[in-house]
């Protein structure tokens, strides 16, 4: 085997030892807790909110796919630390080439509730340190809308989600949205599409 040969093949195993060693460093649960630190990051810079995520898997063959269970979203400065919003599972994949550049094919969520109370806006930006992820669709199933009232001994107004579908999802600009939901009063079945954003904490 001549010189040239054997530098080829010492390089060859270079890089297949350097792929190997990427390939398990992304497969470690290093690498998973280190997307859900990144992904709680980006919820509270944007959200103003304190998040948690009590499970986050990470795999990266055949497409990159985070996995996660148990998120909830706090507003900060709420006195009674109540989530504003719930999600029991959601999944996102997508190319590990378009996930460096923050940019995900598709979110699934499913068991969505989201509170809203009445009173003050929010004065938080949301936007300090936080660098934009776009999501090509967003798929939303079995949500929950609420409407908190004033009066605290009052039922909230509840709007169940069938189906909800973003399309060019970004905090930064409007995308489109598709959904169908069921007004509680009177008892009915709604269809709605429209644009929502840019994102407004």
């Amino acid at each position: 085997m001549t010189r040239a040969w054997k530098v080829l093949l010492g390089v060859l195993l270079a890089a297949g030892l350097a792929i190997a060693l990427g390939i398990a460093v992304l497969r470690s649960e290093w690498a998973a807790h280190r997307t859900g630190q990144e992904l709680t990051r980006i919820i509270e810079t944007r959200l103003d909110a304190t998040a948690h995520v009590e499970e986050v898997s990470l795999a990266i063959f055949p497409r990159l796919a985070i996995e996660g269970h148990g998120l909830t979203l706090v507003r900060n400065g709420d006195e009674h630390r109540l989530p504003f919003i719930r999600v029991d599972h959601f999944h996102a994949s997508g190319s590990l080439f378009d996930a460096l550049r923050r940019s995900i094919d598709v979110v699934e969520v499913e068991g969505f509730q989201v509170d809203i109370a009445r009173g003050p806006k929010p004065q938080g930006s949301g936007l300090l340190g936080a660098r934009d992820l776009e999501i090509n669709e967003i798929r939303v199933t079995r949500g929950l809308l609420r409407i908190l009232p004033d009066n605290p001994e009052k039922l909230p107004l509840n709007f169940e989600l069938d189906t909800v579908t973003f399309h060019d999802f970004s905090f930064e600009r409007a995308g489109q949205y598709q959904a169908q939901l069921t007004n509680p009063k009177p008892k009915g079945l709604i269809k709605s599409s429209g644009s929502f954003g840019p994102w407004n904490t």
